[in-house]
């Protein structure tokens, strides 16, 4: 399911499709690293009301943007 989600990310720092169902890979807060958000539960309500729709309210969008400031 998490494969079938990543195609509706709007986040610009979305970086891959995890096949964890546990895991979102973003851009990092520098070059070469990334940022893992990891979850003890399903992903799938994250990715739905923050890399999907809203991502702009994403503490880590927020972070990353301030990047290209």
């Amino acid at each position: 399911m998490a494969e079938y989600i990543a195609k509706f990310v709007k986040c610009p720092f979305y970086l891959e499709k995890q096949n964890d169902k546990n895991r979102i890979k973003c851009e990092g807060a520098c070059d070469g690293a990334s940022t893992h958000l990891v979850f003890r539960g399903d992903k799938r309500w994250y990715m739905k009301d923050f890399c999907c729709r809203n991502y702009t309210a994403c503490r880590i969008y927020r972070m990353l943007e301030q990047k290209y400031e």
